[in-house]
């Protein structure tokens, strides 16, 4: 008797569950964004060290400066010299190459992956300038949304151009959900007043629209199929324009001007590896239509699977510092074909 309670308890709270989730989709449309942006997933310790890099993470020559938002806000920075071959850092604002870093959602500008990725590039020779949006980590606390994302990194970019005046280049580096932000971005710098536009967009683990994010996201395809596919689509597309939440990649792009790079592995499963490739196809079509501005060039790099390196690990990839050097050289140099298909 006391087994078919438990069952019958059970069963009512999945059916209960199974009703709430949609109730709440519909009547609390900023779930969805959240479910997005994941902005609350940083643990309150790690937000306390984020003001001392050099000490907390062992950063040697990383500066902690907070930025005013032009709406009285701030967002916390790391600017991050380059590194010599002993590791140690060198300020040199003679000559510089300077990499401005836009992370994906969740956690904050010190987390695991990207500090390896900072290394790297800090080797190469480049300045590299990080930094957490408003809602997430140590900058303002406030809603997250992607024209709030947006103009963050224009805000991080308008300060780069003020501390590096005479920047021999400047990249744009977005990972996952960063790659749409970044992209739209960079679309919109050349309607602002800037002295030095991006030589070049970096994209790793991008995607081509929210919904194939909707579609192949573990948890948002966990949804579609539990519930009716194109109901539930309807409905999380419903509450994302509410919080006028686009992320429409492929139609950023079409208006950028300087060259891009997209990287991606083939065994990524957060953002699948076919989103990416979607997003080369998508815009090489549009590009030969004419219609648009589209970028001079676009690069599509292909990680295969035997690497292991999924959704966070293309830093571990040997090839990276070539392919960074080479298509900052290319893009300086206009050598590139407009449509590059590469597999590594």
């Amino acid at each position: 008797m006391l087994f078919l309670v438990m069952i019958l308890i059970t069963l009512g709270s999945i059916a209960t569950l199974y009703v709430t989730i949609p109730i709440l989709v519909n009547f609390f449309p900023r779930l969805v964004s959240y479910g997005v942006f994941l902005n609350g997933i940083c643990p309150p310790n790690n937000i306390t060290k984020l003001n001392d890099p050099e000490n907390s993470y062992h950063l040697e020559g990383v500066k902690n400066v907070y930025i005013d938002t032009p709406d009285g806000g701030k967002i916390g920075v790391w600017l991050m010299p380059p590194l010599n071959a002993a590791g140690n850092s060198e300020i040199d604002f003679t000559s510089t190459r300077i990499i401005l870093y836009c992370h994906g959602n969740s956690f904050h500008r010190a987390f695991g992956h990207r500090l390896k990725l900072y290394s790297i590039l800090r080797h190469l020779g480049f300045w590299v300038v990080t930094f957490d949006y408003r809602g997430y980590a140590d900058s303002t606390v406030c809603k997250v949304t992607e024209t709030g994302a947006v103009e963050d990194i224009l805000t991080v970019y308008s300060y780069i151009e003020d501390v590096f005046p005479d920047a021999d280049s400047i990249l744009v580096w977005g990972h996952s959900l960063g790659t749409s932000f970044a992209s739209k971005a960079v679309q919109e710098m050349k309607s602002r007043v800037l002295t030095h536009l991006p030589n070049g967009l970096i994209l790793e683990a991008p995607f081509d629209s929210i919904e194939g994010i909707m579609e192949n996201y573990p948890l948002s395809k966990a949804f579609l199929k539990i519930y009716p596919n194109d109901w539930m689509k309807a409905l999380m597309m419903k509450a994302l324009k509410f919080t006028n939440t686009c992320l429409d990649t492929t139609q950023y792009l079409r208006e950028v001007s300087c060259n891009v790079m997209i990287l991606h592995a083939e065994d990524d499963t957060k953002v699948h590896y076919k989103l990416g490739r979607a997003l080369f196809d998508r815009m090489k079509e549009a590009c030969k239509s004419g219609t648009d501005i589209c970028p001079p060039a676009i690069k599509f790099v292909k990680f295969n699977e035997r690497h292991h390196l999924g959704h966070n690990g293309i830093y571990r990839h040997n090839s990276l510092p070539f392919l960074v050097e080479q298509f900052l050289e290319d893009a300086s140099h206009g050598a590139l074909d407009q449509f590059v298909d590469v597999e590594l």
